[in-house]
């Protein structure tokens, strides 16, 4: 049977729809962000801190696994906890806008009841291989199928600063996103496929392997299309806005407050509704494109279940537009007067500040300390003759075109180098033994 395009498909029902997809987005939204956020950062905190762990990072993950088995076994606890609520999550989208596409009429209590239902029926190695997919498509998740919690997780920082050093490294994270990317793509139905059918994960990849044999550039030119509509028309409106502020900031502060009040509250809606449309209309897409065999059978009583509610689904979710509008509102202008500012702390990563010397050195240290910073940030290594340098890096090559490690020298061989950055040369702060090292924080004790 020939089908409609997909994608002017799935217009057509968002468009007809509209209403009652914008409360399902910004119900999921809200109970997201407003609440299940929340408790799991509290949860979180909660374990560290009962715990005694300061921080997680990858530079104390061995300590955590031989001291802290018990916190360790709580996140990961935690960590299932997430994956289920991000399942449930996308089940609630999918029913929900099933749902809706098939004039179900199912209250948003009952879509919620039957994902639920549906996590129930989930099996430990599809639960696993969920938390594999999910792994695979991190870092393009914030194409499609975008999720509050899964927004929480980031790439390191260091990362980024080891790629950055290397075109070869570059080029290689570029190719492992595309080819990220590509699996993305051919797996796009695998949650559709789990959630709607109740496949298997493993039986739902090799399905959706095999609808998009042929049609990988279809779902690629769908996603570039969405993401061009979302970028024009914020990148648009965005434009207007700023002619308008521009306008009013000539008249007087008053007029000029308020237009700036409302024109962020109406980029803030915008955003809010290109968000759910780009979603809602994915989704659409990836439902339309099952074929019925894929799909559950509707009950005759479900099927033939009469659509009374959309004007009154309609107004509702204009009335919520309107709501978070003038929430909107008052934020920023609570905002805009500074109510809601403190002042952040400065701290001077390595002890320098906009380029003004070598990292980690006492003349970059006293030039930085004249901009009064809350705190500085300094690295120490410990040398050959356990000794003490103030040194980051692993490496002295870079700073001191030395191919060595700080351990592998004396302090008598590091007194004699010098390091280059930003166009300036010093020699490394090193500890002169005059007080123990806890008191490093000591102003001259140590360092010179």
């Amino acid at each position: 049977m020939k089908r409609k395009p997909l994608l002017r498909r799935a217009f057509k029902t968002f468009f007809r729809n509209w209403g009652a997809y914008t409360i399902l987005v910004v119900a999921i939204n809200f109970l997201m962000l407003g609440i299940v956020v929340p408790l799991t950062t509290f949860f979180t905190g909660l374990i560290l801190r009962s715990n005694g762990v300061p921080y997680l990072s990858y530079t104390n993950v061995g300590w955590l696994l031989t001291k802290k088995p018990v916190a360790v076994g709580e996140l990961l606890i935690l960590l299932v906890i997430i994956l289920a609520l991000v399942f449930w999550q996308f089940a609630f989208l999918l029913f929900g806008i099933q749902n809706i596409a098939k004039k179900q009429n199912q209250h948003l209590p009952g879509v919620a009841w039957l994902a639920v239902k549906n996590l129930g029926h989930l099996r430990v190695g599809s639960f696993l291989f969920f938390l594999g997919y999910f792994i695979l498509v991190l870092p393009l998740s914030d194409i499609y199928l975008n999720s509050p919690l899964l927004s929480k997780v980031q790439m390191p920082a260091f990362i980024f600063e080891a790629v950055d050093k290397s075109w070869l490294l570059i080029s290689l994270v570029g190719l492992v996103y595309l080819l990220l990317f590509y699996l993305g793509i051919r797996l796009i139905e695998v949650l559709p496929l789990m959630i709607l059918n109740r496949q298997h994960g493993f039986a739902a990849a090799k399905r959706s392997w095999q609808m998009t044999r042929h049609n990988s550039w279809r779902f690629f030119w769908r996603i570039v299309v969405l993401g061009a509509i979302s970028v024009l028309t914020t990148t648009l409106l965005s434009g207007v806005l700023y002619q308008v502020q521009v306008y009013f900031d000539q008249k007087d502060n008053v007029v000029a407050f308020i237009s700036a009040v409302i024109n962020m509250g109406l980029l803030s809606i915008w955003q809010y509704i290109i968000g759910a449309f780009s979603l809602v209309v994915f989704i659409l897409v990836l439902i339309f494109n099952l074929d019925d065999r894929d799909l559950p059978k509707l009950s005759p009583a479900v099927a033939d279940r009469p659509n009374r509610h959309r004007y009154r689904r309609r107004l509702s979710a204009a009335f919520l537009v309107l709501l978070f509008l003038g929430a909107e509102v008052t934020f920023n202008a609570v905002y805009l007067q500074g109510a809601l500012l403190n002042r952040p702390l400065t701290i001077s990563h390595r002890g320098v500040d906009n380029g003004n010397g070598v990292q980690n050195t006492i003349p970059a240290l006293n030039k930085t300390s004249r901009e009064k910073p809350d705190y500085v940030e300094m690295d120490i290594h410990e040398t050959k003759d356990q000794q003490f340098v103030v040194m980051h890096d692993e490496n002295l090559k870079d700073l001191a075109g030395v191919n060595k490690a700080p351990h592998q020298l004396t302090l008598k061989q590091l007194i004699k180098l010098k390091v280059h950055e930003n166009g300036h040369s010093a020699t490394l702060p090193v500890s002169t033994n005059t007080c123990p090292l806890p008191s490093v924080t000591t102003k001259n004790c140590w360092l010179k």
